[in-house]
């Protein structure tokens, strides 16, 4: 039986090497982050980031059309910035 990873990944091969993007999509993180997004639950992307999922969540927010991300979106510039200093 296909899932939903196999599904996606014969649509769009070019994130077959995600890192994780396979667990990412059939244990329906990707569900988990958009209510992280929509609660703004920065607490979630720091927990999801330190697990390793950091590039499945960019490869995913990339590939959503319709849908705001403004508060991952900055939580990333936050993350970003505190680099620099």
């Amino acid at each position: 039986m296909e899932t939903p990873a196999d599904i996606l990944f014969r649509m769009f091969p070019e994130i077959k090497n995600v890192p994780k993007m396979r667990k990412f999509i059939d244990k329906r993180y990707h569900i988990a982050l958009e209510r992280a997004e929509a609660k703004n639950l920065t607490t979630w992307f720091d927990t999801a980031e330190s697990k390793g999922w950091l590039p499945a969540m960019i490869t995913h927010r990339n590939m959503s059309y319709g849908f705001k991300w403004t508060n991952f979106d900055n939580w990333i510039k936050n993350k970003e910035n505190s680099k620099k200093h």
